[in-house]
């Protein structure tokens, strides 16, 4: 089968997430993720093209520096008027499992009190990551380019609808035996950071 023009674009681009996908995975709404990392140095990768729209992209490396940016005490630690280029470097080296995050050559963060919001967060990315660009596709003759599960002619968001409608993954494993459990978490992450145009707006859209 020949790979459409998405299909290679979305295949070959360096791993990124955009700030809507960034908000879906920590819960902290776009338009802080979009404050917090533009000002940044080294996190923006320009623009992409995903589910039919133009976005900025970010380094995956910007979950964890906006998940730090969130606790509410690192603003009192690191003071108004710091670099974070140079704390965004730290967190890109960092062990993710520490505890102690390095601020800088002196500060050192705890944030064992959140290692299970941390935890859930560094799992929903590396399986986001691993799975978007492989099993999400455009193509122009289904649906008219909805996003669909590669392989299927679902779109992903009836998986993400039928999941808030209240039924279970075990239902939709009935129904799409061909589609893997991580793939159905995937779709859903994806079309909630992608809703359909014309669709109300989210919770983790609104301006922070």
């Amino acid at each position: 089968m020949v790979a459409t023009e998405a299909e290679t674009a979305t295949a070959t681009r360096p791993p990124s997430l955009t700030a809507n996908e960034i908000a879906v995975l920590t819960g902290i709404a776009a338009a802080r993720v979009r404050k917090l990392c533009d000002p940044v140095e080294g996190i923006a990768k320009g623009d992409v093209s995903i589910a039919g729209r133009r976005c900025r992209a970010y380094e995956p490396v910007a979950v964890r520096y906006v998940f730090l940016r969130s606790l509410g005490e690192i603003e009192a630690l690191m003071g108004r008027d710091t670099a974070w280029d140079s704390c965004v470097d730290a967190v890109r080296e960092l062990d993710a499992a520490s505890d102690l995050w390095p601020l800088g050559r002196m500060l050192r963060l705890d944030v064992s009190g959140e290692r299970e919001r941390l935890d859930e967060i560094e799992r929903r990315v590396r399986v986001y990551l691993g799975s978007r660009d492989r099993w999400i596709r455009r193509d122009p003759g289904i649906f008219n380019g909805e996003p669909i599960v590669a392989g299927t002619r679902v779109p992903v968001a009836v998986i993400a609808g039928r999941l808030e409608a209240g039924e279970s993954p075990d239902d939709l494993a009935e129904d799409y035996p061909t589609i893997p459990p991580e793939v159905v978490e995937v779709a859903t992450l994806f079309a909630r950071a992608f809703p359909r145009r014309g669709r109300p707006p989210r919770p983790w859209a609104r301006t922070a």
